[in-house]
C-alpha cells in the first residue's frame, strides 16, 4: 500500500506540472495572437514547428534508452556519464551546425531579414538538450517536487518576460522616450522578444539543474554507449517520424505558398 501511495503522489507531481506548464502557455496565446499581426505570428509558428523536430534530432532517443539501463547493475555505474558526455558532444556539434548554417536556415524558413532567430532557437534546443538527462535523473531518483518546480519555474518566467517586453516595455518607452527602455526597445521584434523569453526559461533549466548536469565523471563506456545506441536509434526514426506528421505540415505551407 505505501509503494501505490508513493506511486500516486509522484504521478500527482509529474502530471499536474506538466498540465499546469500546458495550461498556462495555452493561456498565452490569445494574448499573443492579439499583439502579434498575423505575418508575424505565422512567422512564430514556423520557427516552433522546427524546434520539436530538431529536438528529437538532438536528443536521439537516449533519455528513453538512460531509463532503460540505468536499473541494470552491469550499466550503472558509467551509464549517465556515458550519456552524459554524447549528449554535450552532440549538442555542441549540431548547435554550431545551426548557427554556422543561419543565413541558409533563415532563407529556406524564409525569415532572411531575422537569422538571429536561427541562433537564439539553436541555443534553446542545446538548453533543453542539456536539461534532458538530469531531469530523467530527477525522476529516476524518484524526485518529482524538483522536477515539478522547474518545469513550473521555466514557464512562469517565460510568461512573465513575454508580458514585460510585449505589454510593460511599450508603455514605459513611450512614458519616457529618452529613457533606458526606449533605448534598446523595438515594438517592430515582436517574435523575437517571444523567442528570447523562450530561451531565458531554457538557461533558467540548466541553472537549475546544474546540480544533476555535473554530476558525472569523464569517463566514456563505449561499449555501454553502443547498447544505448543500439536501443535509441529507432526511436529516433519513429520520433522524427511522429514530428514530421505533426508539424512539418507549417514549414511546407511556408515552401509552398505564394510569397
Amino acid at each position: 500500500m505505501r509503494s501505490i501511495k508513493k506511486l500516486a503522489g509522484q504521478t500527482i507531481w509529474y502530471g499536474v506540472s506538466s498540465i499546469a506548464a500546458r495550461f498556462l502557455f495555452y493561456i498565452l496565446t490569445p494574448y499573443l495572437t492579439a499583439k502579434l499581426t498575423i505575418a508575424r505570428y505565422g512567422d512564430m509558428s514556423i520557427l516552433y514547428a522546427a524546434i520539436p523536430f530538431l529536438n528529437v534530432i538532438f536528443t536521439y532517443g537516449i533519455e528513453t534508452a538512460y531509463f532503460r539501463f540505468a536499473s541494470k547493475e552491469e550499466y550503472k555505474k558509467d551509464i549517465y556519464s556515458t550519456a552524459t558526455i554524447s549528449v554535450f558532444c552532440s549538442t555542441f556539434l549540431l548547435t554550431s551546425i545551426l548557427i554556422l548554417s543561419r543565413s541558409s536556415l533563415a532563407h529556406l524558413l524564409r525569415l532572411d531579414s531575422h537569422p538571429e532567430f536561427i541562433t537564439y532557437s539553436a541555443l534553446i534546443i542545446a538548453f533543453d538538450t542539456l536539461a534532458t538527462l538530469p531531469l530523467a535523473k530527477l525522476r529516476l531518483s524518484q524526485r518529482p517536487r524538483k522536477y515539478a518546480m522547474i518545469m513550473l519555474s521555466k514557464i512562469i518566467l517565460q510568461i512573465a518576460i513575454i508580458y514585460f517586453l510585449l505589454s510593460v516595455c511599450p508603455r514605459l518607452a513611450a512614458a519616457n522616450p529618452n529613457g533606458l527602455i526606449a533605448t534598446f526597445y523595438n515594438p517592430s521584434y515582436g517574435v523575437g522578444y517571444i523567442i528570447i523569453a523562450n530561451l531565458c526559461s531554457a538557461f533558467l533549466a540548466v541553472i537549475l539543474l546544474q546540480k544533476e548536469l555535473l554530476d558525472f565523471k569523464f569517463k566514456f563506456n563505449k561499449k555501454v554507449w553502443v547498447t544505448m545506441m543500439i536501443y535509441s536509434l529507432p526511436l529516433l526514426i519513429a520520433g522524427c517520424g511522429g514530428m514530421i506528421n505533426e508539424t512539418f505540415d507549417r514549414i511546407l505551407l511556408t515552401w509552398l505558398a505564394p510569397v
